[in-house]
Protein backbone atom coordinates (compact mmCIF):
# COMPACT_ATOMS: atom_id res chain seq x y z
CA UNK A 1 0.00 0.00 0.00
CA UNK A 2 1.97 3.21 -1.55
CA UNK A 3 -0.03 5.45 1.00
CA UNK A 4 0.99 5.05 4.30
CA UNK A 5 -0.34 8.39 5.93
CA UNK A 6 -3.76 6.94 5.48
CA UNK A 7 -3.02 3.64 7.45
CA UNK A 8 -1.81 6.17 10.47
CA UNK A 9 -3.49 9.99 10.25
CA UNK A 10 -6.25 8.97 12.19
CA UNK A 11 -4.47 7.57 15.04
CA UNK A 12 -2.44 10.31 14.50
CA UNK A 13 -4.61 12.92 14.81
CA UNK A 14 -6.65 11.59 17.70
CA UNK A 15 -3.24 10.77 19.84
CA UNK A 16 -2.41 14.67 18.62
CA UNK A 17 -5.91 15.58 20.77
CA UNK A 18 -5.28 13.07 23.62
CA UNK A 19 -2.04 14.54 24.43
CA UNK A 20 -3.12 18.13 23.94
CA UNK A 21 -6.26 18.13 26.08
CA UNK A 22 -4.43 16.19 29.01
CA UNK A 23 -1.02 18.72 28.81
CA UNK A 24 -3.83 21.75 28.25
CA UNK A 25 -4.11 21.70 32.01
CA UNK A 26 -1.34 23.70 33.25
CA UNK A 27 -1.06 21.48 36.98
CA UNK A 28 -0.40 18.51 35.10
CA UNK A 29 1.77 20.07 32.76
CA UNK A 30 4.11 20.96 35.54
CA UNK A 31 4.35 17.74 36.66
CA UNK A 32 5.49 15.92 33.33
CA UNK A 33 7.38 19.41 32.67
CA UNK A 34 8.98 18.62 35.73
CA UNK A 35 9.92 14.46 35.04
CA UNK A 36 10.55 15.37 31.53
CA UNK A 37 13.44 17.75 32.20
CA UNK A 38 14.80 15.51 34.78
CA UNK A 39 14.85 12.92 32.33
CA UNK A 40 16.94 14.93 29.91
CA UNK A 41 14.39 16.37 27.88
CA UNK A 42 14.08 20.04 27.50
CA UNK A 43 10.49 20.38 27.80
CA UNK A 44 10.80 23.79 29.91
CA UNK A 45 13.23 25.44 27.55
CA UNK A 46 10.47 23.99 24.50
CA UNK A 47 7.29 25.15 26.31
CA UNK A 48 8.79 28.90 26.96
CA UNK A 49 9.23 29.09 23.40
CA UNK A 50 6.32 27.36 22.03
CA UNK A 51 3.92 29.06 25.03
CA UNK A 52 2.93 31.81 23.14
CA UNK A 53 1.75 29.95 20.46
CA UNK A 54 -2.11 30.26 20.91
CA UNK A 55 -1.93 26.26 19.22
CA UNK A 56 -0.04 25.48 22.54
CA UNK A 57 0.53 22.63 23.25
CA UNK A 58 -0.85 20.96 20.18
CA UNK A 59 1.71 22.45 18.02
CA UNK A 60 4.25 20.72 20.43
CA UNK A 61 2.69 17.47 20.43
CA UNK A 62 2.44 17.50 16.82
CA UNK A 63 6.14 18.29 15.87
CA UNK A 64 7.02 15.28 18.55
CA UNK A 65 4.95 12.76 16.82
CA UNK A 66 5.74 13.63 13.43
CA UNK A 67 9.44 13.47 14.81
CA UNK A 68 8.85 10.02 15.95
CA UNK A 69 7.20 8.32 13.03
CA UNK A 70 10.35 10.32 10.75
CA UNK A 71 12.55 8.19 13.07
CA UNK A 72 11.21 5.33 13.15
CA UNK A 73 10.81 4.87 9.38
CA UNK A 74 14.34 6.33 8.20
CA UNK A 75 15.85 3.42 10.48
CA UNK A 76 13.36 0.95 8.86
CA UNK A 77 14.33 1.81 5.31
CA UNK A 78 18.11 1.82 6.11
CA UNK A 79 18.48 -1.76 7.66
CA UNK A 80 19.58 -2.97 4.45
CA UNK A 81 21.94 0.41 3.72
CA UNK A 82 19.56 2.25 1.32
CA UNK A 83 16.14 3.53 0.38
CA UNK A 84 15.40 0.01 -2.31
CA UNK A 85 12.82 2.14 -5.23
CA UNK A 86 9.92 0.32 -4.59
CA UNK A 87 9.95 2.34 -0.95
CA UNK A 88 10.11 5.60 -2.58
CA UNK A 89 6.13 5.93 -3.06
CA UNK A 90 5.63 4.75 0.64
CA UNK A 91 8.55 6.74 2.04
CA UNK A 92 7.08 9.74 -0.19
CA UNK A 93 3.45 8.86 1.52
CA UNK A 94 4.51 9.22 4.92
CA UNK A 95 7.03 11.59 4.47
CA UNK A 96 4.66 14.52 3.05
CA UNK A 97 2.74 15.15 5.74
CA UNK A 98 5.13 14.91 8.28
CA UNK A 99 6.97 17.31 6.61
CA UNK A 100 4.37 19.32 6.30
CA UNK A 101 4.44 19.66 10.25
CA UNK A 102 7.80 20.01 10.21
CA UNK A 103 7.63 22.65 8.05
CA UNK A 104 6.52 25.17 10.67
CA UNK A 105 9.89 25.06 12.27
CA UNK A 106 11.67 27.23 9.47
CA UNK A 107 15.04 24.99 8.37
CA UNK A 108 11.95 22.60 6.57
CA UNK A 109 10.39 25.39 5.36
CA UNK A 110 12.34 24.71 1.72
CA UNK A 111 10.59 20.91 1.42
CA UNK A 112 7.07 21.75 2.80
CA UNK A 113 4.88 20.25 -0.20
CA UNK A 114 7.47 17.95 -0.49
CA UNK A 115 7.93 16.97 -4.04
CA UNK A 116 8.55 12.68 -4.32
CA UNK A 117 11.73 13.72 -5.74
CA UNK A 118 12.84 15.48 -2.50
CA UNK A 119 12.44 12.87 -0.56
CA UNK A 120 15.68 11.57 -0.38
CA UNK A 121 17.03 14.99 0.28
CA UNK A 122 14.65 16.12 3.17
CA UNK A 123 15.23 12.56 4.92
CA UNK A 124 19.24 13.40 5.15
CA UNK A 125 18.55 16.52 6.48
CA UNK A 126 16.40 15.46 9.03
CA UNK A 127 19.06 12.45 9.85
CA UNK A 128 21.94 14.91 10.12
CA UNK A 129 19.40 17.84 12.77
CA UNK A 130 21.08 18.11 16.21
CA UNK A 131 17.96 20.33 16.95
CA UNK A 132 14.72 19.77 18.56
CA UNK A 133 12.49 17.37 16.68
CA UNK A 134 15.26 16.73 14.33
CA UNK A 135 16.84 13.04 13.54
CA UNK A 136 20.27 13.39 14.81
CA UNK A 137 21.33 10.59 17.02
CA UNK A 138 22.26 13.38 20.09
CA UNK A 139 18.97 14.95 19.27
CA UNK A 140 17.52 16.03 23.00
CA UNK A 141 13.82 15.73 21.70
CA UNK A 142 14.99 12.15 20.70
CA UNK A 143 11.82 10.04 21.31
CA UNK A 144 9.51 12.72 22.98
CA UNK A 145 6.28 11.85 21.61
CA UNK A 146 6.93 8.14 23.17
CA UNK A 147 7.71 9.57 26.51
CA UNK A 148 4.28 12.09 26.09
CA UNK A 149 2.38 8.81 25.58
CA UNK A 150 3.83 6.96 28.53
CA UNK A 151 3.08 9.87 30.75
CA UNK A 152 -0.51 10.58 29.71
CA UNK A 153 -1.00 7.04 29.82
CA UNK A 154 -0.35 6.88 33.65
CA UNK A 155 -2.27 10.26 34.36
CA UNK A 156 -5.44 8.74 32.35
CA UNK A 157 -5.13 5.65 34.69
CA UNK A 158 -5.29 3.23 31.60
CA UNK A 159 -2.73 2.52 28.19
CA UNK A 160 -5.40 4.09 25.68
CA UNK A 161 -2.47 6.77 24.66
CA UNK A 162 0.88 4.36 25.02
CA UNK A 163 -1.37 1.75 22.54
CA UNK A 164 -1.92 4.58 20.05
CA UNK A 165 1.29 5.19 19.35
CA UNK A 166 2.11 1.58 19.06
CA UNK A 167 -0.43 1.29 16.57
CA UNK A 168 1.15 4.15 14.46
CA UNK A 169 4.39 2.53 14.85
CA UNK A 170 3.59 -1.08 13.95
CA UNK A 171 1.62 0.97 10.55
CA UNK A 172 4.66 2.68 10.13
CA UNK A 173 6.79 -0.48 10.16
CA UNK A 174 4.58 -2.84 8.38
CA UNK A 175 4.22 -0.50 5.86
CA UNK A 176 7.83 0.02 4.92
CA UNK A 177 8.45 -3.87 5.43
CA UNK A 178 5.10 -5.10 3.42
CA UNK A 179 3.35 -8.21 4.55
CA UNK A 180 6.40 -10.66 3.30
CA UNK A 181 8.41 -12.67 5.63
CA UNK A 182 11.12 -10.52 7.27
CA UNK A 183 14.90 -10.69 7.16
CA UNK A 184 16.82 -11.06 9.64
CA UNK A 185 17.98 -7.42 10.03
CA UNK A 186 14.40 -6.43 9.46
CA UNK A 187 12.63 -8.63 12.33
CA UNK A 188 15.92 -7.56 14.61
CA UNK A 189 14.90 -4.13 13.93
CA UNK A 190 11.35 -4.34 15.01
CA UNK A 191 12.56 -6.23 17.94
CA UNK A 192 14.54 -3.91 18.97
CA UNK A 193 11.58 -1.36 18.70
CA UNK A 194 9.56 -3.86 20.66
CA UNK A 195 12.25 -3.75 23.22
CA UNK A 196 11.87 0.22 23.64
CA UNK A 197 7.89 -0.16 24.41
CA UNK A 198 8.58 -3.39 26.45
CA UNK A 199 11.58 -1.03 28.75
CA UNK A 200 9.19 2.04 29.06
CA UNK A 201 6.04 0.31 29.83
CA UNK A 202 7.60 -1.09 32.91
CA UNK A 203 9.29 2.16 33.21
CA UNK A 204 8.23 3.93 37.15
CA UNK A 205 5.96 6.15 34.94
CA UNK A 206 3.26 3.17 34.21
CA UNK A 207 3.46 1.41 37.16
CA UNK A 208 2.41 4.02 39.58
CA UNK A 209 0.48 2.71 42.09
CA UNK A 210 -3.75 3.12 41.65
CA UNK A 211 -3.90 6.02 44.05
CA UNK A 212 -0.97 8.48 42.20
CA UNK A 213 -3.13 7.56 39.05
CA UNK A 214 -6.04 8.74 40.57
CA UNK A 215 -4.99 11.89 42.13
CA UNK A 216 -3.06 13.01 38.69
CA UNK A 217 -6.44 12.17 36.92
CA UNK A 218 -8.35 14.21 39.29
CA UNK A 219 -6.28 17.40 37.96
CA UNK A 220 -6.17 16.47 34.64
CA UNK A 221 -10.14 16.52 34.33
CA UNK A 222 -10.79 19.16 36.20
CA UNK A 223 -11.82 22.31 36.00
CA UNK A 224 -11.65 23.83 39.08
CA UNK A 225 -8.97 21.55 41.23
CA UNK A 226 -8.90 22.67 44.66
CA UNK A 227 -7.18 25.46 45.94
CA UNK A 228 -4.87 23.69 48.36
CA UNK A 229 -3.42 21.50 45.67
CA UNK A 230 -2.65 24.91 43.27
CA UNK A 231 -0.56 26.29 46.27
CA UNK A 232 1.22 23.79 47.51
CA UNK A 233 4.03 22.74 45.28
CA UNK A 234 5.40 20.61 47.92
CA UNK A 235 2.64 18.32 47.09
CA UNK A 236 3.02 18.35 43.48
CA UNK A 237 6.54 17.64 44.22
CA UNK A 238 6.47 15.32 46.35
CA UNK A 239 3.30 13.40 44.12
CA UNK A 240 5.76 13.83 41.44
CA UNK A 241 8.64 11.70 42.83
CA UNK A 242 6.62 9.10 44.13
CA UNK A 243 5.13 8.61 40.27
CA UNK A 244 8.66 8.41 38.27
CA UNK A 245 10.08 6.31 41.60
CA UNK A 246 11.19 2.90 40.23
CA UNK A 247 10.89 1.11 43.66
CA UNK A 248 6.93 1.40 44.00
CA UNK A 249 4.82 -0.98 42.65
CA UNK A 250 1.75 -2.60 43.47
CA UNK A 251 3.85 -5.65 44.69
CA UNK A 252 6.29 -3.46 46.87
CA UNK A 253 3.12 -1.52 48.47
CA UNK A 254 1.99 -5.18 49.00
CA UNK A 255 5.20 -6.39 50.84
CA UNK A 256 5.31 -3.02 52.62
CA UNK A 257 2.07 -3.84 54.22
CA UNK A 258 2.86 -7.42 54.89
CA UNK A 259 6.24 -6.49 56.64
CA UNK A 260 4.31 -3.88 59.03
CA UNK A 261 1.61 -6.04 60.00
CA UNK A 262 4.55 -8.75 60.70
CA UNK A 263 6.45 -5.98 62.59
CA UNK A 264 3.31 -4.91 65.02
CA UNK A 265 2.01 -8.71 65.51
CA UNK A 266 6.11 -9.14 66.63
CA UNK A 267 5.93 -6.09 68.87
CA UNK A 268 2.23 -6.96 70.45
CA UNK A 269 4.05 -10.94 71.31
CA UNK A 270 6.11 -9.18 73.94
CA UNK A 271 5.40 -9.05 77.17
CA UNK A 272 4.82 -5.72 78.81
CA UNK A 273 6.02 -2.31 76.70
CA UNK A 274 2.36 -0.87 77.26
CA UNK A 275 3.73 2.27 76.57
CA UNK A 276 6.02 1.71 73.46
CA UNK A 277 2.59 -0.28 72.12
CA UNK A 278 0.71 2.99 72.93
CA UNK A 279 3.04 5.24 71.55
CA UNK A 280 3.58 2.98 68.02
CA UNK A 281 -0.09 2.66 67.32
CA UNK A 282 -1.05 6.65 68.13
CA UNK A 283 1.90 7.50 65.82
CA UNK A 284 0.69 4.78 63.12
CA UNK A 285 -2.91 6.36 63.30
CA UNK A 286 -1.23 9.84 62.95
CA UNK A 287 0.52 8.59 59.80
CA UNK A 288 -2.29 7.32 57.89
CA UNK A 289 -4.25 10.56 58.42
CA UNK A 290 -1.41 12.21 57.22
CA UNK A 291 -1.11 10.06 54.37
CA UNK A 292 -5.08 10.47 53.31
CA UNK A 293 -4.57 14.32 53.48
CA UNK A 294 -1.19 14.38 51.05
CA UNK A 295 -3.44 11.72 48.96
CA UNK A 296 -6.28 14.95 48.73
CA UNK A 297 -4.09 18.01 48.19
CA UNK A 298 -4.24 18.96 51.89
CA UNK A 299 -1.40 20.50 53.72
CA UNK A 300 0.59 17.59 56.46
CA UNK A 301 1.18 18.52 60.19
CA UNK A 302 5.08 18.59 60.55
CA UNK A 303 6.03 15.71 62.95
CA UNK A 304 9.73 14.55 64.06
CA UNK A 305 10.05 10.85 63.57
CA UNK A 306 13.49 10.10 65.44
CA UNK A 307 13.23 8.09 68.56
CA UNK A 308 15.42 6.65 71.21
CA UNK A 309 13.57 3.59 72.70
CA UNK A 310 16.27 1.61 75.14
CA UNK A 311 17.38 -1.68 74.47
CA UNK A 312 16.01 -4.36 75.00
CA UNK A 313 17.91 -7.37 76.02
CA UNK A 314 17.24 -10.99 74.25
CA UNK A 315 15.56 -13.01 76.32
CA UNK A 316 17.76 -16.67 77.20
CA UNK A 317 16.32 -19.70 77.46
CA UNK A 318 17.08 -21.10 81.16
CA UNK A 319 16.19 -24.64 82.94
CA UNK A 320 13.81 -23.33 85.38
CA UNK A 321 15.04 -24.66 88.89
CA UNK A 322 12.95 -27.52 89.99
Amino acid sequence: MNDLWQRVAGDFTELTHMLSRVLSNSDVELLIRQTLDEAGFPWSEIAQVYRAEPTFPKNVVRLALASDCLRIMVGAILVHGEVKDEEINTVHSLSEPLCGILASLGRYSPYDNLRIDETLSFLQAFIDDPNWFGGETSCPTNFLGLHLSAYVSTIDGHQKAMLTYERIIRAVLAGVFGDARKTRPEQEYVDSVNDSFIALCRSASLEAPSRDRKVIRQLSVSSDPPHAVLDDDRWINELLEDVTDQSTSAESAEDTEQALEDAIADLHSLIGLDGVKAEVKRLMSFLNIQRHRKLHGLKKAGQTLHFVLPAIPALEKRRLPV
